[in-house]
């Protein structure tokens, strides 16, 4: 048991330090970090809707969550609004700069890797599958609780 845990930390640490090698030429480049992206795609996506739902998706505290969003509102990227029906929800949307930042980031996405996933859809698939599994697994309650 103990050899299969180290396996999946190293693993998982693998994925990890691969994922930010890849990514971070790209999200420099965007000039955004990856929270900054995942957040953008995310409120694009009409995932995330106010600060709320960032904190859930992105899982933010309150004040890291409305730190982030009013430096992109700065920046130029998103839009943060008062909700009419009340007050204390904070509505958030792109800015058509952040709706160009996120068309241009998912690009870039397609043409560095776009064919990878073209040329090996079914290995794609399995690699997706494999990390919803792992997901799944990590989020099984712990039996010590």
């Amino acid at each position: 048991m103990y050899s299969t845990q180290l396996q999946a930390l190293q693993i998982l640490r693998s994925i990890r330090v691969n994922f930010q090698r890849r990514m971070e030429p790209l999200l420099r480049e965007a000039g955004l970090s990856l929270v900054q992206a995942c957040l953008l795609l995310s409120i694009g996506s009409g995932e995330i809707e106010n600060i709320n739902g960032a904190c859930r998706v992105l899982e933010l505290g309150q004040g890291n969550a409305s730190t982030l969003c009013k430096k992109m509102e700065q920046s130029g990227l998103l839009l943060r609004e008062r909700s009419k029906q009340d007050e204390r929800v904070v509505q958030l949307s792109l800015t058509q700069a952040g709706q160009e930042k996120i068309q241009t980031l998912l690009e870039e996405i397609d043409l560095r890797w776009g064919q990878v996933h073209r040329d090996y859809p079914a290995l794609v698939q399995k690699l997706l599958d494999g990390l919803d599994a792992a997901d799944a697994l990590l989020r099984l309650p712990d039996e010590q609780e």
